[in-house]
């Protein structure tokens, strides 16, 4: 009996590559050639080995090249890139050092002749003052600078950031921007921070800022993923805040309620992402819409808005420390706050004309107000 054999050639498998990269928007070159995707991005790659290049160009982050062994199905690679090393600017002069010891004295040269003395000459006569010429025409206008707008965001299409202060549970950001080494090895940019969360940590460490007491937190800035791995991890330390904004409460408005807080860094780590963000905080939240305003001898049933609801300390450059700047915050100001009034207000309106009226005379006295925000439950979740 004869048998026919014949051989069928195996199936070329492939996998599917999810690139992603903090930051993202990196160019992804699979064995030295660019993919034109910029992560987070998947690819099909062949089973086996493949060196994966993540990059930047001209960015100030080092390219990062993995090789990745590829099997069927899915395989995942997370790439943080490092920033290049570079040499900044001189930093400030140190301090002198220590005096050297004294050399021995060198040879005395020989002493020159003495010259006769002059005669001194005669004082001139002061001249009399010119008169006062015409004034001369205005020179141009000077350019006034606009302040530096804040750092571009950060991508959260990459992931979602939380914000832990003190090492207490972390709490969901909307905005995030800055944090980073803007002048490498001699300054780090502000960070920029934005949340729907009114969290008591915030504004424990508001209150502390205006008291004057205990300004400096360590925070640590996550960024998870849609399972709640945490994919970037970054270390704030001896931060203080420079500036915080309460959204403006507006009855007419739809909009949540949300703190914007500045943070001056002293030093900034990226730690080794890793493990699961269990515990987050989500409450309390409230809408802009949700406040009510307490002041003696106002009804407050008919204030439509708030506007001014700001704070801010300088910079202080501290001399001498090193050859990293470091900054300590300066006396605290606040915005004037401005009340609306709805034209249904008669009393609230013929209150605050009241007080006016006592104010121009100078017979008004200061008045403590308190603005509470209320959660979606209406209950008092937040008063100053």
């Amino acid at each position: 009996m004869i048998v026919a054999a014949s051989t069928i050639p195996a199936l070329a498998q492939n996998g599917a590559l999810k690139v992603s990269s903090f930051p993202s928007g990196a160019a992804v070159i699979v064995d030295g050639v660019a993919t034109n995707k910029v992560t987070p991005m998947s690819i099909s790659l062949s089973v086996g080995a493949h060196a994966v290049t993540v990059a930047i160009p001209n960015s100030g982050w080092n390219p990062e090249t993995r090789t990745v062994t590829i099997t069927t199905g899915n395989n995942d690679l997370s790439v943080t890139l490092l920033p290049i090393l570079t040499t900044g600017p001189q930093g400030p002069r140190g301090d002198a050092g220590p005096t050297g010891a004294t050399g021995a004295p060198g040879a005395a040269g020989a002493t020159g002749a003495t010259g006769p003395k002059g005669d001194p000459g005669l004082q001139g006569l002061a001249g009399l003052q010119g008169s006062q010429g015409p004034q001369g025409p205005a020179g141009p206008a000077g350019t006034v600078l606009a302040p530096t707008p804040p750092p571009a965001p950060y991508d959260t299409t990459s992931g979602t950031f939380y914000l832990s202060i003190s090492g207490n549970s972390p709490i969901p950001l909307t905005e995030v921007a800055g944090c980073f080494d803007s002048i490498i090895g001699v300054e780090y940019e502000d960070c920029y921070f934005t949340t729907r969360i009114l969290s008591q940590d915030v504004f424990d460490w508001l209150d502390d800022m205006i008291d004057g007491n205990n300004l400096l937190r360590n925070v640590t800035l996550y960024r998870v993923n849609l399972t709640s791995q945490i994919t970037a991890q970054l270390e704030i330390g001896n931060a203080f805040i420079r500036d915080f904004t309460v959204g403006d409460p507006d009855a007419g408005s739809r909009e949540s309620a949300k703190l914007h807080l500045v943070v001056v860094p002293r030093q900034i780590q990226v730690s080794a992402a890793g493990g699961t963000l269990a515990t987050v905080t989500t409450t309390p939240t409230s809408l802009s819409s949700n406040f009510r305003v307490d002041i003696p001898g106002i009804s407050g049933n008919r204030i439509a808005a708030v506007r001014g609801l700001h704070a801010s300390w300088p910079k202080v450059l501290q001399p001498g420390v090193g050859s990293r700047r470091v900054f300590l915050p300066g006396q605290s100001t606040f915005d004037d706050i401005r009340i609306e009034v709805s034209l249904l207000a008669a009393n609230t309106a013929a209150d605050l004309d009241q007080w006016v009226s006592q104010v121009a005379l100078g017979t008004a006295t200061p008045r403590n107000g308190v603005i509470e925000f209320f959660n979606l439950s209406l209950s008092t979740s937040w008063g100053r």
